[in-house]
């Protein structure tokens, strides 16, 4: 793609985004729009009934459009020297992008590849062995033309220090011919090889809701059933010895939010923001139930209609599908999840 697609203009949007304000989607719709979304850098979020774009990847940016649009330019020099070019001389110009000419490559096309035990494969219709030095990974270009057998599964590694040290990671894969991959750079190429070949697929992500939300998204969306997330058998102590901070500051709503859906998180009565001045207390909310029961009143019927009703609030507005409509908890929430759901 020409580098002309890239306009002055874009790129102050683009500068706008990278410090955090958000862009209406009619002023930056468009091809190179759908390729930075494409490289998961920016997403769109709901404003009303309108829609923005938002910067969630600064520094993928930073580097796509470096190698992409700019030649090598740190954006705000390739703006000054758009914006002023009878000032900037054309030594200068080829001294700080490295060419003088704008042009679009995809530098890192494909992805990366490791093994511990041989694999035989097959490159361009010719054989070959799949045997990494230790401290080493092969880099797969032309993966349209890249096949393994069928008995190999392919493990997909998110976390860059595991896919270094794969051979710390083997008593996990006992008996299994294993093929380890990467999805770097974040872009589509190790989804779009996956849909060519039938080989069984691990996720080896995070176990955390980004983690997750990847497998779920990128992979099993187009995968199915082929595709799997790996969960060590030892989990529960994993998730013990954690970091429990890290974990409790995960809010799913937020996250969802972030992610340009429409979130509506409710309180339950009596907690929250719904519940007492004095502060939650589980011995009274208890109290209160079991005295509402001996009413024949049900505490946990008024949370179902309250979310009966959010969910009828949310069909109404503008930006929402009324069918596409998704509930989403833990603990007492599943249980709103489950009732609602029921509905």
């Amino acid at each position: 793609m020409s580098g002309s697609l890239f306009t002055l203009a874009m790129a102050r949007l683009v500068l706008k985004m990278l410090g955090g304000e958000l862009i209406p989607y009619t002023k930056f719709d468009g091809l190179i729009a759908n390729r930075l979304m494409d490289e998961g850098i920016i997403t769109i979020v709901p404003r009303g009934s309108k829609r923005s774009f938002r910067m969630i990847d600064p520094e993928g940016c930073r580097i796509y459009i470096s190698q992409n649009y700019t030649s090598g330019m740190e954006l705000e020099d390739w703006i000054e020297m758009k914006n002023c070019p009878d000032e900037v001389l054309r030594s200068e110009q080829v001294a700080k992008a490295g060419d003088s000419k704008l042009r679009y490559t995809r530098t890192f096309k494909g992805f990366l590849l490791n093994c511990y035990t041989p694999i035989e494969a097959t490159f361009h219709g010719e054989p070959c062995v799949l045997s990494p030095l230790q401290g080493t990974s092969i880099f797969m270009q032309d993966y349209e033309d890249f096949r393994i057998p069928e008995d190999v599964v392919v493990v997909g590694i998110e976390n860059g220090e595991n896919f270094q040290h794969i051979r710390a990671q083997k008593y996990l894969f006992e008996g299994m011919k294993v093929l380890f991959v990467s999805r770097y750079p974040q872009s589509k190429d190790l989804c779009n090889w996956l849909k060519i070949i039938p080989n069984r697929y691990i996720h080896f992500g995070d176990i955390d809701l980004a983690g997750i939300s990847i497998f779920l998204n990128e992979f099993y969306v187009k995968l199915g059933n082929r595709a799997e997330f790996f969960i060590p058998a030892d989990v529960k102590k994993r998730l013990k010895d954690g970091n429990r901070q890290l974990y409790d500051n995960q809010y799913v709503g937020d996250y969802l939010a972030k992610h340009g859906y429409v979130v509506f998180s409710a309180d339950a009565p009596m907690w929250g923001e719904r519940g007492r001045k004095e502060g939650v207390d589980r011995n009274k909310y208890d109290l209160i139930a079991g005295n509402m029961m001996m009413l024949g009143r049900d505490l946990s019927a008024f949370m179902t209609y309250d979310d009966i009703s959010s969910t009828e609030f949310l069909a109404s507005l503008p930006m929402v599908d009324a069918k596409r409509i998704g509930c989403v908890g833990c603990s007492m929430g599943a249980y709103r999840s489950w009732m609602l759901s029921a509905r």
